[in-house]
């Protein structure tokens, strides 16, 4: 894997864990499929993102789709859906409206860095009094 997939794959799997887990959860319903509820969320999700503003472009096209494929992948991984699965359903979930979410997550998305110690960095930096 050259280096800008291996950036892509960490930046996807963040995206994924980091961001579409953690809204994601608090949504699904017991009782209902995995695709019901995933596709329940992913529309209810562009609702909402459709007000906010996008940031920057950070990545390429072609590093966006990368992104997009492998947060895919990371996500179907995560909830333990199969391929056999996933073809069995591929056409209950509005995989163009995932797409949508994971693309405006990419804008919004800020890396974190971490020291050698494995402990994120956060950027404390406060000018002086009266530095400008």
């Amino acid at each position: 894997m050259e280096v800008t997939n291996k950036i892509c794959y960490q930046v996807a799997r963040n995206i994924i864990e980091d961001i579409f887990i953690i809204n994601y959860i608090p949504t699904i319903i017991e009782g209902k499929t995995w695709c019901a509820n995933l596709n329940d969320f992913l529309e209810k999700e562009w609702m909402r993102l459709k007000t906010v503003e996008d940031e920057i472009e950070q990545f390429t096209e072609n590093e966006e789709h990368v992104i997009i494929s492998d947060a895919m992948q990371i996500l179907l991984d995560n909830m333990k859906i199969n391929e056999d699965e996933w073809e069995k359903h591929e056409d209950d979930v509005s995989w163009d409206r995932f797409d949508d979410v994971i693309r405006h997550y990419i804008y919004q998305y800020k890396p974190k860095i971490y020291g050698t110690d494995r402990k994120e960095l956060k950027n404390e930096f406060q000018p002086a009094a009266g530095g400008g």
